[in-house]
């Protein structure tokens, strides 16, 4: 039988937006920084990797279409 970790789902989502507003109003910096590579740098990536675009989007995590 797996073990399941008790949330409070309440504490979680008032932790997120008050960082959310923190972040917006800068009084804090974000948790999570997320940075996008030209297009050029993951199709070079992807044809080193050896793998088609409906290969190489699960990898990353992200839709074809994203990719």
């Amino acid at each position: 039988m797996s073990r399941t970790k008790n949330v409070n789902l309440y504490a979680e989502l008032k932790k997120g937006t008050q960082e959310m507003v923190g972040n917006e109003r800068s009084e804090q910096e974000p948790a999570r920084l997320h940075r996008f590579a030209p297009s050029e740098n993951i199709r070079a990536l992807r044809e080193k990797a050896g793998g088609s675009q409906r290969a190489f989007a699960p990898m990353l995590g992200v839709s074809i279409r994203t990719l």
